[in-house]
């Protein structure tokens, strides 16, 4: 689902759901399931109905929070897209989202960043930047490698970095 603009008003938002950021859960103010949790979880993301209208949570919860329309993405510090308590929300775009990505499931060596050159019989590290591969370089030891890579990824992403 594409991230689009909020189109509904924020006192409409209000009016008809409560967000507690302390806990981001959603509840229901009108209607039927009046003091109701709201939402529904679709690919591992909590999805509210307002007004016939289908919106991720955490993008309304930045709605609701600060009243300006969201980032193209809201990035959960923690991943666990489930959990839209404010304080894991954070503005983000394509490349930050990404930094802060685990590593791949047919990742064999274990570390973000690192994979075997088998032709050099040594530990690769690279990063992606920007739509960039860079590479940091080929290295005799695996924690060599991932050194490279965390020292890398933390220059570039900062915050959002994770190794």
């Amino acid at each position: 689902m594409k991230a689009k603009p909020i189109t509904i008003t924020l006192a409409r938002l209000k009016e008809v759901l409560r967000y507690d950021p302390l806990t981001g859960e959603w509840i229901w103010l009108q209607g039927r399931f009046a003091g109701k949790c709201a939402g529904s979880v679709k690919e591992g993301r909590r999805l509210i109905m307002v007004d016939w209208e289908r919106h991720r949570a955490a993008r309304l919860a930045w709605f609701y929070m600060t009243g300006e329309q969201p980032p193209p993405i809201v990035d959960h510090r923690d991943l666990d897209t489930l959990n839209d308590r404010w304080i894991n929300l954070r503005a983000a775009n394509k490349s930050t989202n990404g930094a802060n990505a685990t590593m791949r499931v047919r990742n064999k060596s274990g570390r973000k960043g690192v994979t075997w050159d088998k032709a050099r019989e040594k530990w690769r590290a690279k990063i992606v930047y920007q739509y960039r591969c860079i590479e940091l370089g080929r290295f005799d030891t695996i924690e060599a490698a991932a050194a490279a890579y965390e020292c890398k990824a933390k220059e570039l992403f900062g915050e959002f970095a994770r190794v």
